[in-house]
């Protein structure tokens, strides 16, 4: 398996970047407690008038290893992506462009 970029790097990748990032500092917002994290939450108010709930719920993490676990393989899979196909496609993770990119990563030879 390929090996995630490094950490330095993260300029590089600005959207796989920025996610991290993202989540990180929601997360640690909210454990302690400078915001509230059910404002971030998706639910009924995100479709009459809140609509930033659509998004803002998949930057909280309920706990650390949540957390880690996603961000990591945030990095891994999104700065392939953005290194293949450029960063406008790694911000939809629907396209077929970011399908071939997720699948074409290189095998290891036996």
């Amino acid at each position: 398996m390929r090996r995630p970029p490094p950490l330095q790097r993260i300029w590089e990748f600005p959207v796989s970047g920025g996610t991290c990032l993202l989540a990180i500092a929601v997360s640690l917002a909210g454990w302690s407690g400078k915001i509230d994290p059910d404002s971030l939450m998706m639910g009924y108010r995100a479709w009459h008038d809140q609509p930033w709930r659509l998004v803002t719920g998949i930057f909280y993490h309920v706990n650390g290893f949540h957390l880690m676990f996603d961000v990591y393989w945030t990095w891994v899979f999104g700065a392939i992506v953005e290194e293949a196909y450029q960063h406008a496609v790694a911000l939809d993770p629907t396209s077929d462009d970011y399908r071939r990119a997720v699948t074409s990563v290189e095998k290891p030879e036996d």
